[in-house]
C-alpha cells in the first residue's frame, strides 16, 4: 500500500477521532497495567534522574513484562510528535531511543493517527540483529493526556532480512501526562519477545535495556532546553 501525506498531526485531533475499537482496547490494557502496583517490582531507580525500571512476571509467559517511567522535560505537543513523527523525522527519534538503531521507516501513514513502522537493530557480535514491524498509534486521551504504542503486525511485501530476527512486540504504549506546560511524565509498557535461542537472562537485560530509551528522551530534551 503507498504512502499517506498526512497534514495534520495527532495532537490536532479530538481523542476519540479515528481509533479502532483495537486501539482502544490497547489503549485500555496498557492503563491497566500500569496502575496495577500489586505485580511491578522495582528493578532499578536512579536517584538523579528519577528514572525507574520496574519488571512483571506474568504467570501465563516466562518473558517479563518491564515498565519504565521519568519526568521529561517537553510539552504534550512535543513529545507526541517526537514520538509519532512525520517520515523524514522517524530514524532521528529512533536513534535518540535507541543508538543501535541501523534504519528505519514509515510505511503507511493512512490518517494523523496510525502508523506502520519498521525499523533494524543492531545487536553484539554473538546474536543476529533484530528488526520489527508495527502498527503504532498516537491520540491524545485528554487536554493532558496522551497515547502513544502499538504492537507487531504482519505487512504485504516486507519478509524478514537475511541473517536478522524479528521480534514480537505483543504490547508497547507510552503513557503521557503534563504536569504542567513544558513537564511531563511519562511511563513506557512493553511485553516483546527479541525470538531466537536466547539466555532469559539476557531477554531481560533486553527488556530493560529497550525501556531505557525513556532515559535518553528525558536526556534528549534537557540538551534541548540548554540551547
Amino acid at each position: 500500500m503507498a504512502m499517506v501525506t498526512v497534514t495534520l498531526a495527532a495532537w490536532e485531533c479530538e481523542p476519540e477521532e479515528l481509533l479502532t475499537p483495537d486501539d482502544q482496547k490497547l489503549i485500555d490494557r496498557v492503563k491497566e497495567l500500569d496502575t496495577d502496583n500489586e505485580h511491578w517490582e522495582l528493578k532499578l531507580h536512579c536517584p538523579h534522574t528519577q528514572f525507574k525500571v520496574f519488571f512483571y512476571k506474568l504467570p501465563s509467559s516466562p518473558l517479563v513484562m518491564v515498565k519504565g517511567s521519568c519526568n521529561v522535560r517537553a510539552s504534550l505537543r512535543e513529545l507526541m510528535n517526537f514520538l509519532a513523527p512525520a517520515q523524514e523525522e522517524y530514524l532521528r527519534t529512533l536513534k535518540v531511543t535507541d543508538p543501535t538503531v541501523k534504519c528505519g521507516r514509515v510505511l503507511e501513514a493512512p490518517d494523523p493517527k496510525h502508523r506502520v513502522i519498521f525499523a533494524q537493530v543492531q545487536t553484539p557480535p554473538f546474536v543476529r540483529d533484530r528488526e520489527i514491524l508495527m502498527q503504532y498509534i498516537s491520540t491524545k486521551l485528554g487536554e493532558k493526556s496522551a497515547f502513544v504504542g502499538g504492537y507487531s503486525i504482519e505487512y504485504p511485501g516486507v519478509v524478514v532480512a537475511k541473517n536478522h530476527v524479528r521480534c514480537d512486540v505483543m504490547l508497547s504504549g507510552y503513557l503521557i501526562e503534563e504536569k504542567e506546560l513544558g513537564n511531563c511524565d511519562v511511563t513506557l509498557v512493553l511485553h516483546s519477545d527479541p525470538k531466537g535461542f536466547l539466555p532469559k537472562k539476557i531477554v531481560n537485560m533486553i527488556a530493560t535495556e529497550n525501556v531505557s530509551g525513556l532515559k535518553r528522551i528525558q536526556a534528549h530534551f534537557l540538551d534541548l532546553a540548554r540551547k
